[in-house]
C-alpha cells in the first residue's frame, strides 16, 4: 500500500479519493496518466524538431542568397499537404538541399585535415 500511494498521488489521484478506489481503477488511472505523459513528450519532441527546421532555414538564409526563410511558417504548418503546388514543393526541396549543402561545407571547414 505504501508503494502505491506516492504513484497514485503523482498520477493526480487525490489522497482522500485514493482510499475509495479499487486497485484496478488505480491501475487504469495510472495507465491513462502514462499515456498522457507519453503524448506530451511526443508533442515536445515534435516542437523541438520543428524549431530546429526553422533555425536551419534561418542559418541557410543567412549564408546563402539561394535559401529563403519561409515567409509565414505558421501558415505553412496549417496548410494541408494536398494544397501545396508543385512549384512550392520544388522551392522547398531546393531550400532543403541548399541547407544541406551549407551544413556539409561547414562540416568540411571544421574538419579539414591538417
Amino acid at each position: 500500500m505504501e508503494d502505491v500511494l506516492p504513484q497514485a498521488l503523482q498520477c493526480g489521484i487525490p489522497y482522500r479519493e485514493f482510499f475509495h478506489l479499487t486497485p484496478a481503477a488505480i491501475v487504469e488511472i495510472e495507465k491513462a496518466y502514462q499515456n498522457r505523459v507519453k503524448r506530451e513528450i511526443e508533442m515536445i519532441e515534435q516542437q523541438a524538431w520543428l524549431t530546429g527546421q526553422f533555425v536551419m532555414a534561418a542559418i541557410g538564409a543567412s549564408f546563402s542568397k539561394k535559401n529563403k526563410y519561409p515567409e509565414n511558417p505558421a501558415v505553412v504548418r496549417e496548410k494541408n499537404r494536398t494544397d501545396i503546388t508543385e512549384e512550392e514543393k520544388e522551392k522547398y526541396v531546393k531550400m532543403l538541399f541548399g541547407q544541406l549543402d551549407t551544413m556539409q561545407k561547414n562540416f568540411e571547414l571544421n574538419h579539414k585535415k591538417k
